[in-house]
């Protein structure tokens, strides 16, 4: 559903709200994708009540059992194998994977918004904001693909951001011969004053979802949390073998860091003759020259988990690139 409306100050406003339901959604590839699955599982309320002891090894009742013509595979050589071997859907093979599956279902909802300002009287403007939000179905507890098993799905939140906002701009300066202001100046002081123009781009986005494996949690991450941390890493605690998942993937509210960036451009043009002009450029990436961290550590366990170490993919430090050229 779209609407387009003229603003005074010759804006137009364009407004979209966008939704998307999809089915049996394969998985991205170059070969059009699609989703496998494992079939050769283990009841996994079996690897729960029985722990470790499915971890013993046991003569192989396939040991040398067919010929190699009727029995491939490696389970026919090996004397020992684990109990866990033998409680597969079929123990006779290691690994099976059904291929082209069903696929995942996912829901997307996004509000666009559009300001723009086409270029009059030296000078043009666009404003872009995006709501997004959209989940998919997942193996929720995927400890001893537990889920893949019972084939059951639950919805989850995706991890990007929410919210995108982009506002472009260019003006030309009103000052100098042909301009607004002081069109009848003398060449010399065109030359100091006239010419100039600038553009700039400003782009923020919200914070990705941060999402957390596996963990035994004691308490809400969101509270008590230390300084120097996005979160309270204290909550987590390594998942005890033989247990299933029952943390929530993500907490509301729990993002990493919002990303923004500032480049601008700054252009003089210095009249030679009638047709001819040269143009002296300068263009700057980052030009806050600003650092923005990544998302913290979410590993389980890790000496820095809640800390971000690294930078945000994407943030540089300032950049200018500056050039001249000759138009005619």
């Amino acid at each position: 559903m779209s609407l387009q409306r003229q603003l005074p100050g010759k804006l137009a406003l364009d407004t979209t709200f966008f939704m998307h339901f999809g089915h049996n959604v394969h998985d991205r590839s170059m070969w059009g994708g699609s989703f496998n699955r494992p079939i050769n599982l283990v009841d996994p309320n079996l690897i729960y009540t029985h722990k470790g002891a499915v971890e013993a090894k046991v003569p192989n009742p396939f040991y040398n059992l067919l010929p190699a013509d009727k029995m491939p595979g490696e389970l026919r050589v090996q004397k020992e194998v684990s109990v866990l071997q033998l409680l597969k859907t079929y123990p006779h093979y290691v690994n099976l994977t059904e291929m082209f599956r069903d696929g995942i279902h996912n829901r997307y909802y996004a509000l666009q918004i559009q300001v723009q300002r086409r270029m009059a009287e030296g000078m043009s403007l666009t404003f872009g904001y995006t709501y997004n939000r959209e989940s998919r179905t997942e193996f929720f507890n995927n400890v001893y693909n537990t889920d893949v098993y019972y084939d059951k799905k639950t919805w989850i939140d995706r991890r990007q951001p929410r919210h995108y906002l982009r506002v472009a701009g260019t003006w030309e300066l009103p000052f100098g011969r042909g301009r607004r202001y002081f069109s009848g100046v003398s060449r010399f002081v065109d030359l100091l004053i006239g010419g100039w123009a600038t553009s700039h781009w400003f782009m923020l986005q919200g914070g990705q979802l941060l999402t957390f494996g596996p963990a035994l949690v004691t308490g809400d991450p969101r509270e008590n949390v230390p300084e120097g941390r996005a979160f309270n890493p204290n909550v987590f605690k390594i998942l005890p073998p033989f247990t299933p998942r029952t943390n929530p993937w993500y907490y509301d509210g729990l993002r990493g860091p919002r990303f923004w960036s500032l480049d601008s451009t700054l252009v003089k043009y210095f009249p030679i003759t009638e047709r001819v002009k040269l143009e002296l450029r300068f263009e700057f990436y980052n030009l806050p020259n600003h650092f923005i961290e990544s998302n913290p550590d979410t590993r389980i366990g890790s000496g820095t988990m809640g800390m971000s170490t690294s930078i945000f993919p994407g943030n540089y430090g300032r950049e200018v690139q500056y050039t001249a050229r000759i138009h005619w």
